[in-house]
């Protein structure tokens, strides 16, 4: 199962992403991955996103909670959580390592291909926003990248909206 996987998937990893349906297909896949060589605890943030893009909105409780802490204490200066959530940076790393671990061949280490890839990206979890569920109790009622479209090129924002 998992060769099977990996043949379908490298393709996709070789060459620049134009759609949003091909960013679902290859992190649908890569969680699949995931599944099958027993690797989720390992690469969380990696499998959160793989997650997110499959869902209409998506709950993180550790997630709000350290974005909430950052919240309180923000300055001038992006925080190191904050900067996270918005370059993608830390799912970037894991993305790159674990299709490394797994002999795919990919672009990820390319920023040409990985801006496209990150951009469609944003365009698919903007949808979907990040809300508490009944574990958390914080002011944070939601989380969501927000797009703007205008000069085609994405500029993104993260909106985060409390009590």
């Amino acid at each position: 199962m998992e060769n099977e996987i990996k043949e379908k998937l490298e393709p996709f990893l070789t060459t620049i992403v134009e759609k949003e349906c091909e960013v679902v297909y290859i992190l649908a896949e890569i969680r699949k991955l995931l599944e099958q060589t027993d690797e989720e605890n390992n690469f969380m943030v990696l499998k959160f996103y793989c997650s997110w893009v499959l869902h209409a909105k998506m709950n993180s409780p550790r997630l709000l909670k350290e974005i909430e802490k950052e919240k309180e204490k923000r300055d001038e200066k992006m925080d190191a959580v904050m900067e996270e959530i918005v370059t993608l940076s830390k799912f970037r790393e894991e993305l790159k390592q674990f299709l490394s671990k797994q002999d795919l061949e990919n672009e990820f280490k390319k920023d040409e291909y990985w801006n496209k890839f990150k951009n469609k990206l944003i365009k698919v979890i903007s949808e979907c926003p990040l809300v508490p569920n009944d574990s958390y109790n914080g002011p944070i009622t939601e989380i969501r990248y927000r797009t703007n479209l205008e000069y085609k090129n994405i500029n993104y924002r993260i909106e985060i909206t409390s009590v």
